[in-house]
Formats: C-alpha cells, structure tokens, sequence
C-alpha cells in the first residue's frame, strides 16, 4: 500500500515511522528541509522536499499513486489546499 503524508513534524513522523515499520510504502512531504533530513536519516521513507500544498510537488511525491494521503502539517489552510489538490489529481 501506498501512502503520502505531507507535513514530517512531529505528528506526521511518527505516523511515517509507524506505517514504514508495517511495511507500508511511504512518502512524506514538508517544506523544511531540516524534517525533511530528519525523516531521511530516520525512517524507510521517500522524501520529497517541497510545499506539500502545490502540485508541482504532489505530482513529484506520485499522490495520484498512492492509495491514501494525510495532510499531517500544523496548519489547517494547508491541510485543506493539499488534501484538495491530492484529490484534484
């Protein structure tokens, strides 16, 4: 199963480091590239480092090929644009 989380704070994190140890294939998106190292460094996930919200950077983290996708990032505008956006393509 596919899945992209946008937003590798802290909720977004640990939900990737869950799902990545079920096997799960996983893909995060955040702006910052400081969680963006973090994830990499940490978790068996696919990075794509980028606004999670535009869809230059959904298409590049392949949301049309996922089976799900979580807006995990603190602040709601984004969550509602890039879950619209996922949806879009």
């Amino acid at each position: 199963m596919r899945i992209v989380i946008i937003g590798v704070g802290e909720v977004g994190f640990h939900v990737a480091k869950a799902l990545s140890q079920e096997n799960f294939d996983i893909t995060v998106v955040d702006i910052d590239p400081k969680k963006c190292r973090r994830a990499s460094k940490y978790l068996d996930v696919i990075v794509v480092e980028g606004n999670g919200a535009s869809p230059k950077h959904l298409i590049k983290a392949n949301v049309e090929g996922a089976d799900y996708v979580l807006a995990l990032t603190p602040v709601d505008e984004v969550n509602l644009i890039a879950s619209r956006q996922a949806h879009i393509l």
